[in-house]
């Protein structure tokens, strides 16, 4: 048997792959023709694609799916949904905000928080959705952590970062993780189509984040920063007088709402067909199209060693290919649904071997049921009788 064979390479991995790359365009767009869009616009511009894509799939499959768990649907579902995105969105839009100049840049060591992300996925999975996992899931996750913790020590993050405030983005990272799995949960649990909760995403982002940069606006205004060119509402002033109607029409919406729209449908439908721990792939190529496109750090050609290798962890951890010694192919799924299907074809031929075992055939005229029951033994009787006469 050879040491490493093929597992369960499913064809929905595509939703995995379809939102690496269509986040890799996006982020040549943006390091190509920096000043051709708007973040404020972009901001708004994903949900607004989501809760049109929503709307057309839900008016489209509503009608032909009834869903027979209406009972465990409930508006209190939605508003802890709304809870989570309000401080998700709240702590990224407000940090982005407040921390133009780099101070405290938590994002330096993301290899290190993808790695913190994959271990809170899996015990909150394991809680919420109980899902199992088995000694191979925590060998290759345990790799994969090392191993960015290690990109992370090349590349001399943890002497660059401020720790201020690190506990309040530990705290960001729990409720991230969090709103993935309840989002799940939502799905194999309460019996929400993901149409409906692409929807109710966008919905929610758009109001929580008109609310967050409003208050925002007012708060440039009472402190007398209004008239920034970096201001919001200047910021967005400036972009439509300052840039070709065609080019906004082309890049700002065209291309950008294309991109959020695939981006986004394909975000929800892996974490509908796979898992939320997927998500952490896409973090990943995340962090290294960054890190390779935008920085200018001398050693981030080293990192792509280990990153190679982080990749080939989480394919095991993910169970695409397995190991065939130790027994850590053992309790994949692929074996353990083999196992199962053995078991039960055994156990229809013990079935038919004791069906066959009760009838006993008399020289092709008698027959008698052998089984300890006297009702049994009188039926057989009159059966023979009944034929004699």
């Amino acid at each position: 048997m050879a040491i490493i064979s093929y597992g369960r390479i499913d064809k929905k991995l595509l939703s995995v792959a379809v939102i690496v790359i269509a986040d890799l365009i996006k982020t040549i767009i943006s390091y190509k023709f920096p000043n051709k869009t708007n973040f404020f616009i972009n901001d708004f511009i994903g949900d607004i694609s989501s809760v049109l894509i929503g709307i057309i799939f839900y008016i489209i499959f509503n009608k032909k799916e009834k869903n027979k768990q209406e009972n465990k649907k409930s508006f209190k579902y939605i508003v802890y949904l709304f809870l989570f995105l309000a401080i998700k969105l709240s702590y990224e839009r407000l940090y982005i905000y407040f921390n133009e100049n780099g101070e405290y840049n938590y994002d330096i060591i993301l290899n290190t928080i993808n790695g913190a992300e994959i271990i809170l996925m899996t015990f909150g999975t394991s809680f919420l959705l109980k899902y199992k996992y088995y000694i191979h899931h925590i060998i290759s996750m345990s790799i994969y952590c090392l191993l960015g913790i290690a990109c992370d020590f090349i590349l001399g993050n943890f002497f660059k970062l401020n720790y201020t405030y690190i506990a309040i983005h530990i705290i960001y990272i729990f409720i991230e993780v969090m709103m993935f799995c309840y989002f799940k949960y939502m799905m194999d649990k309460l019996y929400y189509n993901y149409y409906e909760l692409f929807m109710y995403w966008g919905i929610i982002e758009l109001i929580v984040k008109l609310l967050i940069y409003s208050m925002l606006a007012i708060y440039e205004y009472k402190n007398d920063l209004d008239e920034n060119p970096l201001a919001i509402l200047n910021n967005i002033y400036n972009y439509f007088t300052t840039t070709n109607i065609y080019v906004i029409i082309f890049y700002q919406f065209l291309c950008y709402i294309v991109i959020h729209a695939i981006i986004n449908l394909s975000t929800v439908l892996m974490i509908y067909y796979l898992r939320p721990n997927h998500k952490v792939i896409v973090d990943e190529f995340h962090t290294y199209e960054n890190l390779i496109i935008f920085q200018d750090d001398q050693n981030k050609y080293y990192t792509l060693i280990p990153f190679v290798f982080q990749i080939i962890a989480l394919i095991f951890y993910f169970e695409c290919l397995e190991l065939n010694f130790c027994k850590l192919n053992y309790n994949t799924i692929k074996n353990i649904q083999a196992r199962e299907g053995n078991q039960n074809e055994s156990e229809n031929e013990e079935d038919l071997k004791s069906n066959d075992a009760n009838v006993i055939e008399l020289n092709n005229q008698y027959y008698m049921l052998c089984d300890d029951s006297e009702n049994n033994y009188k039926k057989s009787d009159d059966l023979n009788s009944n034929k004699s006469n």
